[in-house]
C-alpha cells in the first residue's frame, strides 16, 4: 500500500473519487435558516491542483445524497436558496461529471426550511443515472410524548428522464425504510434496513409489535430497480443476516475484503461482532458483554490479519487480540487518529528541546511495529484510503 502525506491542507473533509482525484468539503460562507453552507473543492494530488466546483450555487448537506454506483464518476450535491415566500426553500439536486465538467440539475422541489429544523430529514440514494430513491423520514413521538426518533417512513422511486415520482409498493420497505446502501463491485451492493434500536435507547421505548424487522444482505441494483417497476410486494436479496427477535444491527461497513458490522441482543445486553470475507463468504465472530448504550460497543480493527477490540483509557490505548484474548500491545504518549487497513495513524507532540520549539507530528505505524513508515510535522486533518492502494493522510501546520 503506498502511504502519502499530503502538506500545508485546508481544513474539511476530504472524499475519494478516483485516481488521484479527491473530494474536499469545507465550510461556507453563507446560511439558510439555521443551516451552514458548504464549499466543494476537486483536489488532483498528483498535480498539487485544486479547484471549486458549482461555486455558483449555494451547497448544503443538511440532505444526504448517497451514490449507489460503484463505478461512477458523478458527483451529486444539493443546493438550496430562499424564495420570495418567507420560511420557503428551493433544493436542487445536481449532478457533476467529473469527467467533462459538465453538471445537471436531476431533481428540484420547494419546502419549508423549518421543517429540517427537528422534524424531517432526507435522504437520497442514486440507484444509477436514470433512478433514485427520495426517502424522507418524520420524527415519531408515543403517547407520553418521547421522542423515538425519525421513524416515520416515506419512499417513492424517482424517474430523472420522465420526471416522475411513484411510490414504492413494498409494505416492508414502506413501513421500516433504508438505512444503507453501500455499493461493492459492479450492480453489487450492500443493503442495510430498517433503523437501530441502540439509537436513543428505542429498545426501551418502542413497543415489541412496532419495533423493525432489520435485515442485511447484498441486491443487484437493475435488479432492485426492476423490483419496484414491476410493482412487486417485496424485492430479492442474498440475506445475510435476517431478524431475529430482540436483536438490533448498530452500525455496518466495508473494509478491506470485509463486511463488519455488529449484532446486539438488547434483552441479554450482548453484542456479537461479524467479519464477513467477501471472497469466501466465510465469518467470523466476537463476543462482547454487557452492552447497554452506543458507548459500550466493541471497538474493533484488522491488523495484521487478526481482528483486535481496542480499549481507549486515560492515557494510552490498549488492543486485545480477540482470538486468543491473549496477545496485547499497549501504546502511550500519542493520539490515535484513524485506524485504516492495518495502518494506525497517530499524532503526538514533540517536546522541545536545546535550540527546537515543540512541535506536532505525524506518525504511522504499519500494525504494531515499534517504529514508524512515516514520521512528519503536522496536524492531521482527515485521512482517506482510494481504494487503489492509496492511503493518503491531508494535514496541516499545527
Amino acid at each position: 500500500m503506498d502511504v502519502r502525506i499530503v502538506s500545508n491542507c485546508d481544513g474539511g473533509r476530504y472524499y475519494p473519487i478516483y485516481g488521484e482525484l479527491v473530494l474536499q468539503v469545507s465550510e461556507g460562507a453563507n446560511r439558510l435558516g439555521q443551516f451552514v453552507s458548504k464549499k466543494c473543492h476537486i483536489f488532483n494530488i498528483g498535480f498539487n491542483e485544486r479547484y471549486e466546483i458549482l461555486s455558483s450555487y449555494r451547497k448544503y448537506n443538511f440532505i444526504k445524497v448517497i451514490n449507489c454506483d460503484y463505478d461512477s464518476k458523478d458527483l451529486y450535491f444539493a443546493s438550496c436558496n430562499e424564495l420570495k415566500k418567507p420560511g420557503m426553500m428551493n433544493l436542487s439536486v445536481h449532478r457533476y461529471s467529473v469527467v467533462t465538467g459538465k453538471s445537471d440539475i436531476i431533481y428540484s422541489y420547494n419546502d419549508e426550511i423549518s421543517a429540517y429544523y427537528d422534524n424531517k430529514r432526507v435522504k437520497i440514494y442514486i440507484l444509477n443515472d436514470n433512478y433514485f430513491l427520495i426517502q424522507t423520514s418524520y420524527k415519531r413521538y408515543d403517547e407520553y410524548e418521547n421522542d423515538l426518533g425519525f421513524i416515520d417512513i416515506s419512499l417513492e422511486l424517482y424517474d430523472v428522464k420522465e420526471d416522475t415520482k411513484r411510490k414504492i409498493g413494498m409494505p416492508y420497505l414502506e413501513e421500516y425504510g433504508i438505512d444503507k446502501i453501500i455499493p461493492i463491485q459492479g450492480n453489487t451492493c450492500i443493503i442495510k434496513t430498517g433503523y437501530s434500536l441502540m439509537t436513543g435507547n428505542r429498545h426501551d421505548l418502542i413497543k415489541p409489535e412496532d419495533r423493525p424487522v432489520e435485515h442485511i444482505g447484498f441486491i443487484n441494483i437493475n435488479q432492485f430497480i426492476s423490483d419496484i417497476l414491476l410493482n412487486k410486494k417485496d424485492f430479492y436479496f442474498e440475506q445475510i443476516e435476517k431478524f431475529e427477535k430482540n436483536i438490533t444491527y448498530p452500525y455496518i461497513r466495508l473494509e478491506d475484503d470485509y463486511i463488519i458490522y455488529s449484532k446486539v441482543n438488547y434483552v441479554e445486553h450482548n453484542e456479537t461482532v461479524v467479519y464477513y470475507n467477501l471472497k469466501d463468504k466465510t465469518l467470523s465472530s466476537y463476543k462482547n458483554k454487557d452492552v447497554y448504550r452506543k458507548s459500550d460497543l466493541l471497538e474493533t480493527y484488522l491488523i495484521d490479519n487478526e481482528v483486535y477490540g481496542l480499549k481507549r483509557m486515560e492515557d494510552s490505548y490498549e488492543f486485545v487480540d480477540l482470538k486468543s484474548k491473549k496477545n496485547t500491545h499497549i501504546i502511550t504518549g500519542c493520539e490515535i487518529v484513524k485506524i485504516m487497513h492495518g495502518l494506525i495513524v497517530t499524532q503526538r507532540m514533540v517536546p522541545k528541546r536545546l535550540f527546537r520549539k515543540p512541535y506536532e507530528a505525524v506518525e504511522i505505524y504499519r500494525g504494531f511495529m515499534d517504529d514508524p513508515v512515516i514520521s512528519e510535522k503536522g496536524h492531521v486533518v482527515d485521512v482517506i484510503y482510494t481504494g487503489k492502494d492509496n492511503l493518503y493522510i491531508f494535514t496541516k501546520e499545527s
